[in-house]
């Protein structure tokens, strides 16, 4: 062997270790960010260091993976599974994309998932791209190509039975045993709807969340809710509202079965105290942890085109 062609396998193999020092910085970075948003999210709301919740275990997770591709940077194996993770991350936020909401992957930081979904495909090429340099072998490149298809449409799945659709259409669970109404109308017309019944011509819309527990996506989400609630009730929003009850409250304060609510979660918007909807019928829904944000925007443009209220009318 040539003085020549060692310098040109020392180069080859530099090359590699540079492109796999590079991958591991851009996937740990990644994933740090990912792990600050989320803890600071639980901290602000004391719950960091409180029960151990669904983010505490995805925390844990992607500290794994960041130790895994920090010191075993330099393994195919390493790069072919962050590869099929990023994949399945992807069916996750594309189906958001289709559906609308967000996926909490950076607390309650919500980037539009189109955002999402392309970070989640640029991490699929960078960590794909260390697999080949680093020699991966074609069976199993191959493998993970398959893999990754199945974790892209497994993470799809995923958030369709688990994410609620945006502004689906709901016709409303019915309690058909005592034929008592739809649920929202139920807790509307209950001591807990009071407020919201009482609401003058003009005055706040009220987003309602309904949570159990014991659900994944309730937990996800309910610390989001439950600070938007204090901080529209803080400023005396004039626009929106958001109400927080558990299944169980709804039963003891309401008299609505568990069963009679369709989800978990459920939700419902409420203007001029009655259950808001749009000309076609279908519900005003909630979309995900931004759906206050969004709908504080939908209805300052709904009253500025005089087009909010008539939507309610009979």
């Amino acid at each position: 062997m040539t003085g020549t062609e060692n310098t040109r396998r020392g180069s080859a193999s530099g090359g590699v270790g540079a492109l796999a020092i590079l991958a591991a910085i851009v996937c740990a970075g990644l994933l740090a960010f990912a792990i600050v948003t989320k803890a600071m999210s639980l901290h602000s709301k004391g719950r960091l260091f409180g029960d151990f919740r669904f983010e505490h275990w995805v925390i844990l997770g992607e500290l794994a993976v960041i130790a895994a591709v920090l010191i075993f940077r330099r393994r195919w194996l390493v790069w072919t599974g962050v590869a099929v993770m990023f994949a399945g991350f992807g069916g996750v936020t594309f189906y958001h994309v289709l559906r609308g909401g967000s996926c909490g992957c950076f607390g309650a930081l919500t980037p539009p998932p189109e955002v999402m979904v392309g970070i989640d495909l640029v991490m699929v090429l960078i960590a794909a791209t260390a697999a080949v340099a680093l020699k991966a072998p074609r069976m199993v490149l191959g493998g993970a190509t398959v893999a990754g298809l199945v974790a892209l449409m497994g993470g799809a799945f995923y958030s369709y039975k688990y994410s609620p659709d945006s502004l689906k259409s709901v016709a409303g669970a019915t309690d058909t045993r005592e034929d008592r109404g739809e649920a929202p109308d139920l807790l509307l017309a209950s001591d807990l709807g009071a407020e919201m019944r009482e609401t003058a011509a003009g005055g706040p819309a009220y987003l309602v969340f309904i949570h159990e527990v014991g659900c994944h996506v309730c937990e996800q989400y309910l610390d989001s809710m439950e600070m938007w609630q204090a901080e529209l009730d803080e400023k005396g929003d004039g626009t929106l509202r958001v109400r927080v009850w558990s299944k169980e409250e709804a039963f003891e304060r309401a008299e609505i079965d568990e069963w009679a609510w369709e989800g978990p979660p459920h939700s419902f918007l409420v203007i001029e105290g009655r259950i808001g909807v749009f000309p076609d019928g279908t519900r005003m829904q909630w979309m995900g942890e931004d759906t206050p944000f969004s709908l504080v925007e939908d209805l300052k443009a709904m009253l500025e085109a005089d087009s909010m209220f008539p939507m309610n009318a009979d």
